[in-house]
């Protein structure tokens, strides 16, 4: 019999936009990983009800969009310092029944401002929005 696939995917309202499936399929394609990601179009009153459903279906994690960047975090069992502060997870991980949000936004951002740094420090910048995102670059900043 076939070993079955692991299930990871992205969560948000639209998603059939998202071109996240495509990128991770392709990448795990290329990489020989045995994995599957899949858009879940989520209205925001099933929400609850979605992250138990990843808890009992096995998924090992989403990837989190609009609107639910936020809101996500009042179902989590944990989240990372960065999340807390930021107020916003853009990755969960379901590691045996308990589900962890991270903000990987900041990582990457920073990655794109370090070599930077000595430019943009003591300097005045502009961000533009208010979401998760951009409280991400603000953090990163700091």
């Amino acid at each position: 019999m076939e070993q079955s696939k692991t299930l990871v995917g992205i969560i948000g309202h639209p998603i059939k936009h998202s071109y996240s499936p495509f990128m991770h399929n392709t990448s795990f394609r290329m990489a020989g990983l045995d994995y599957i990601y899949l858009p879940f179009d989520i209205f925001a009153s099933n929400l609850e009800d979605a992250m138990k459903g990843m808890v009992a279906l096995g998924i090992k994690g989403f990837n989190v969009t609009l609107p639910f960047k936020e809101k996500i975090m009042d179902y989590l069992n944990d989240f990372s310092e960065e999340s807390a502060v930021i107020g916003a997870v853009n990755t969960i991980v379901n590691e045996d029944g308990e589900l962890k949000g991270f903000n990987t936004d900041v990582n990457g951002i920073y990655a794109v401002l370090e070599p930077y740094k000595e430019k943009i420090e003591n300097s005045t910048v502009s961000v533009i929005g208010a979401g998760g995102a951009a409280r991400s670059v603000i953090y990163s900043l700091i």
